[in-house]
């Protein structure tokens, strides 16, 4: 009895019935397309991360395990430190950004020596390494498909670099600039986005990890094995927090270091940061805009980050 009135319903009302199974359809398909994709680019970035050749990264506290995500707000002079840690052959600071323009993608602003000395050299299938500062290095894939030559000119981040060299896909990105032109594209003088180090023995990852979080300053820095890094690498880690920040009346930030992050040098306030949810974040940047501070001295400072080691690079905006 129940069958029949369920295909009668169907029957009676055919383009209802129609217009409801193709919705159903279209929706289910949309979910499996974009899951697929997003499942298809982590498994891509997670690839590219493993040929770079380090054993242990280390990122800004509370980084996401997704590249590109996290700015520029290290102070690459953290690479001395590391590099003094016992089993640490090779630092190499990188400065990551995201492109969205036409595709998604991440671009590396690298130190060529010291990022060779993680995986060995680059594989050149055409051209050669950096000549100049408006040099770039691009992998076969990207070649191929936009159909770029050496000596052709690419825009990045809307600056002109000319392909000084096509080199072998997997190894981190699929564009490389010179580190100080990368810096100096998007404002982050002196500062890298990641450090990868390379160790006497992989086996070694863990000790110097826990080497790293003895360090004066960087306790809260997200240090990590390059093998703990890749699995976290997954769907279940996608960054869905905000950081919030605060600063307090001596014009510090939590390590004692003075920043000066959306004001000008005459404002005071130490710089406090922390995660929570991206909805809740949202609701106090809200209330600061309303003019509701909540009866506390605190503001919200999305641009802020915590820099140094024993004591902090000093610098400024």
């Amino acid at each position: 009895m129940m069958n029949k009135m369920i295909v009668g319903n169907l029957v009676h009302r055919p383009l209802r019935s129609l217009i409801s199974i193709v919705a159903i359809a279209l929706e289910v398909t949309l979910i499996l397309l974009i899951v697929g994709l997003c499942v298809g680019m982590l498994n891509d970035s997670k690839a590219r991360q493993a040929g770079i050749g380090a054993d242990v990264v280390v990122m800004p506290p509370g980084s996401a395990y997704i590249v590109g995500l996290t700015g520029a707000p290290m102070p690459i002079k953290i690479r001395d430190v590391l590099a003094k840690l016992p089993h640490v052959v090779a630092v190499a600071p990188v400065v990551t950004n995201v492109s969205a323009k036409g595709t998604i993608e991440v671009i590396n602003g690298i130190d060529l020596k010291s990022y060779e000395s993680l995986g060995g050299p680059f594989r050149y299938i055409h051209g050669g390494p950096f000549q100049g500062p408006d040099d770039a290095l691009i992998d076969d894939i990207l070649a191929r498909s936009k159909k770029i030559k050496v000596g052709d000119t690419i825009d990045i981040l809307d600056h002109k670099f000319r392909v000084s060299g096509i080199v072998e896909p997997g190894r981190g990105a699929r564009k490389f600039v010179a580190i100080e032109r990368m810096q100096d594209l998007i404002g982050a003088y002196g500062k890298a986005s990641i450090f990868y180090l390379k160790l006497d023995d992989p086996a070694n990852a863990d000790a110097v990890v826990d080497e790293i979080k003895r360090v004066p300053g960087m306790e809260t820095y997200v240090a990590s094995s390059m093998a703990y890094y890749l699995s976290m690498m997954t769907v279940n880690h996608l960054p869905l927090q905000a950081l919030h920040c605060e600063r307090d009346s001596a014009g510090n930030d939590e390590f004692g270091n003075r920043r000066y992050r959306g004001g000008n040098p005459d404002q005071s306030g130490r710089t406090r940061c922390h995660r929570q949810p991206l909805h809740s974040a949202r609701g106090h940047y809200r209330r600061l805009a309303a003019g509701d501070d909540g009866d506390r001295n605190d503001r919200s400072d999305p641009g802020c980050f915590v820099p140094g080691v024993a004591g902090g690079a000093k610098g400024s905006d």
